[in-house]
């Protein structure tokens, strides 16, 4: 599978998991505490969200709502990387992200 494949199956998965109404809600909570972390830290991956909602007891239904959280304009990808952490990542780095307000 060629590298633009593999971006176009992730992207497509990912806009599957958003549109999911049993995320929505996941989603919500997730992207609020993403924000919190970014504003008092700086920058934020799934690495400190996975210990967020280990800690609170709120899983996804699908783990890969995890990636869905910084999807959108306000979030912007540092450039910083670091290996994830979490259960079945298969030490692969994740992004770190900040988040950019949409209201001036």
């Amino acid at each position: 599978m060629s590298l633009q494949a593999e971006l176009y199956a992730r992207d497509l998965g990912l806009n599957r998991v958003e549109q999911k109404l049993e995320n929505d809600e996941w989603l919500q909570m997730a992207r609020r505490e993403a924000v919190r972390i970014s504003s008092s830290a700086g920058r934020v991956s799934v690495n400190e969200l996975h210990d967020w909602a280990e800690a609170s007891g709120l899983q996804p239904e699908a783990p890969s709502a995890f990636s869905a959280v910084f999807r959108g304009k306000e979030w912007v990808d540092t450039g910083m990387r670091v290996q994830a952490r979490h259960k079945g990542s298969h030490a692969r780095e994740v992004r770190y992200w900040t988040y950019k307000s949409t209201v001036y």
